[in-house]
């Protein structure tokens, strides 16, 4: 059976059939963890795409793999926050595959020398009178959904964020 921690043990190919769930994903899924697992099935498809149909087994995965993969990912346009992303999520993988001793612990992690920092992001909020704006908006004419989508976007924005699968 396949799962995302054999990939890195040489067992199995990373790719082939796609497979129905890396387990990894599904863990999450089973956790309720929803959003974790559409960030790492993310990861996985570009992950993918790099492979471009080769295999991925322990003795390819080193510091100079990785660095590659991230000059890929950036000549693709990728900002660097996204890189930072997709790294973390298969640098998890790699020491979840470690932990359960799929990878001997000896082996090199290539990822230990590999840093990529994450840069700070421009603000972009709605400014107080927008918020307002949209706060007293009489939406009933146009549809009654648009009334309550408002009403749940500010619900949202007074609970400082709450995600909107939280509600």
């Amino acid at each position: 059976m396949y799962s995302p921690d054999s990939a890195f043990t040489g067992r199995h190919p990373v790719v082939g059939p796609y497979p129905a769930r890396m387990k990894h994903i599904s863990d999450y899924e089973k956790a309720g963890r929803k959003g974790s697992a559409a960030n790492y099935r993310s990861s996985y498809r570009l992950l993918l795409s790099f492979l471009d149909g080769q295999h991925l087994t322990s003795q390819h995965l080193s510091a100079r793999w990785a660095e590659r993969y991230e000059r890929w990912l950036r000549a693709r346009g990728v900002t660097t926050n996204t890189v930072t992303f997709h790294l973390r999520n298969l640098r998890a993988v790699y020491n979840r595959s470690v932990k359960k001793r799929l990878i001997p612990a000896s082996f090199p992690n290539p990822f230990t020398h590999l840093t990529v920092r994450q840069t700070v992001t421009r603000k972009r909020a709605l400014s107080r009178e927008t918020i307002k704006r949209i706060c007293t908006a009489d939406l009933s004419a146009l549809h009654p959904k648009y009334s309550l989508a408002r009403d749940i976007f500010m619900f949202s924005f007074f609970t400082r964020g709450m995600s909107f699968v939280d509600m």
